[in-house]
């Protein structure tokens, strides 16, 4: 919401436009960065006031059934699990000072963004965190579970990512993740989650095959489907881990109270406190729609 418009510049307080172009610069920042956006399709809260949110784990009903006349009955509800998941807010701090945004100003130049940019780069990494991998052992994520964390998830052991010396494991890892969700009812699409390390593994096992073994994971996953992230972490903070998941409001969300702004304050001597910010919460609906192979090497 845009405020008054304040007049003068002779003052350390943020006109409207300079507030602005600092959001212009975050967004700017911030959405090559935030991987786990594009798996979680976000919902609208509303406002920043909530501090819990309830939803439904679901499962599936009986199988329909078949007759001739349409008579028989099968009549059930899905199985749903109340859960309630707190919002947190994501933040980070900085300061602006009145001298140096004095000399922009007087010079006709945008104030000097490179702080609060930075401040959204740390907010961001913190929320794919919190998105990819959630509560695990080392941190206090208040309890909320991420897509790695999720409880119901599947899972399965992997090991040797690449050896190619006997047989491309990876292919075998992903092949059984795909039939392991299908088994369950989520045919894809899928994505896959990678840390930076076994996704240049990928490309570099075989220098004498230009990258065949990545097009081969793309040919199991879909082309533009591998997404990269170093904020991937196993329920333990140790163990390497990759995800394939099915995307879609109904297997999981991002209710925002708040997307990521700049919220300044002017302190007393005329700087400005400049707090970057988000209030969100990851709701795993379908914990289902998630597999983990883990104990990669």
């Amino acid at each position: 919401m845009q405020g008054i418009r304040r007049v003068g510049l002779a003052t350390a307080i943020l006109t409207d436009e300079e507030i602005k172009y600092i959001d212009e610069k975050i967004v700017e920042t911030v959405r090559p960065t935030l991987i786990g956006r594009q798996l979680f399709p976000s919902k609208s809260l509303g406002h920043a006031g909530y501090r819990t949110i309830n939803y439904y784990t679901e499962e599936d009903m009986s199988a329909a059934i078949m007759d001739m006349e349409g008579q028989e009955e099968s009549l059930d509800r899905a199985p749903l699990a109340l859960h309630t998941v707190k919002v947190p807010v994501l933040h980070k701090e900085t300061r602006l000072f009145w001298r140096d945004l004095e000399m922009k100003r007087q010079a006709g130049q945008p104030i000097d963004v490179t702080h609060a940019r930075n401040a959204a780069r740390q907010v961001a990494e913190l929320e794919d965190l919190l998105l990819l991998t959630g509560d695990h052992t080392g941190v206090n994520f208040l309890g909320v579970k991420g897509l790695a964390t999720a409880v119901g998830r599947l899972t399965g052991a992997g090991g040797d990512w690449v050896d190619p010396g006997t047989s491309y494991n990876c292919l075998t890892y992903i092949a059984t993740a795909i039939a392991a969700l299908e088994a369950v009812g989520h045919y894809g699409p899928y994505k896959l989650v990678l840390t930076p390390t076994f996704n240049a593994q990928l490309r570099t096992a075989h220098p004498d095959l230009e990258q065949w073994l990545f097009k081969s994971v793309e040919d199991l996953v879909g082309k533009g489907n591998i997404l990269v992230s170093p904020n991937l972490k196993a329920a333990d903070g140790v163990a390497d881990s990759a995800l394939l998941v099915e995307p879609g409001e109904d297997n999981f969300d991002l209710p925002v109270g708040e997307d990521t702004h700049s919220v300044p304050y002017e302190e007393k001597g005329g700087n400005i406190w400049l707090t970057v910010r988000e209030v969100v919460a990851p709701r795993i609906k379908r914990p289902k729609a998630v597999y983990e192979i883990t104990a990669l090497t």
